[in-house]
């Protein structure tokens, strides 16, 4: 049987009584622009939106999507994994993304990253090909509405250009499981170009290209 996808929407969304469920944490009020809230950014929404968009488009190559998030409750890690972990050893061997925004003390920083865990794994073979696509179709080319390219931001020190830490989804997962920092909700220009909808799609075919070849 062909790979599935365990995907994760990191952090909390909007529950029935319109409140953000990961408040006060991971939203930022840029104090202007159109976001999700005026000018407040909720970091797990937008993972949410972008996981929506990922499953569906990969519905339709065929490729089998599990998710391990809730529509609006912020799922525990542990539940999160047990989940995959259980599809994984039971029933059919995955892929882990988690599907995050990156924030930084003073809101300064910009671009992308992929994180893996700790050491050599299958994970930095599969993350390097991400990184690899991801910079073919942002960083050697502009975005229609971006005076600059997208910025990537890599850690080389190991051979790879992937970031690497003992996140708990990376390092409790039995497959192969990697973590994206989609730019930084934070950051006022990131936070513009992740509302842009030639992003959110553009940025969604190059996970679903990535996948089709990984799997």
């Amino acid at each position: 049987m062909k790979k599935v996808i365990f995907l994760d929407a990191g952090h909390g969304g909007i529950n029935p009584k319109g409140e953000y469920t990961t408040s006060p944490s991971k939203m930022f009020n840029h104090g202007e622009g159109v976001f999700h809230d005026d000018g407040i950014f909720y970091e797990g929404v937008k993972n949410r939106e972008y996981c929506e968009l990922i499953k569906k488009k990969l519905g339709a190559e065929g490729i089998t999507v599990i998710p391990v998030y809730h529509p609006y409750f912020d799922t525990s890690l542990q539940d999160r994994v047990n989940i995959a972990n259980f599809y994984h050893t039971n029933i059919t061997s995955g892929i882990y993304i988690s599907e995050h925004s990156n924030a930084t003390r003073n809101h300064n920083a910009q671009g992308f990253q992929v994180w893996t865990s700790k050491g050599n794994t299958k994970s930095d073979s599969i993350g390097q090909k991400l990184i690899d696509i991801y910079e073919d179709n942002f960083i050697l080319e502009e975005g229609p509405e971006l005076e600059d390219d997208l910025i990537l931001l890599e850690d080389d020190s190991d051979g790879d250009s992937d970031y690497e830490a003992n996140f708990y989804v990376l390092n409790k997962t039995k497959m192969p499981a990697l973590l994206l920092e989609n730019l930084f909700f934070d950051n006022f220009e990131d936070a513009e170009i992740l509302m842009q909808k030639w992003y959110k799609e553009k940025y969604t075919d190059v996970i679903v290209k990535w996948v089709k070849e990984i799997i």
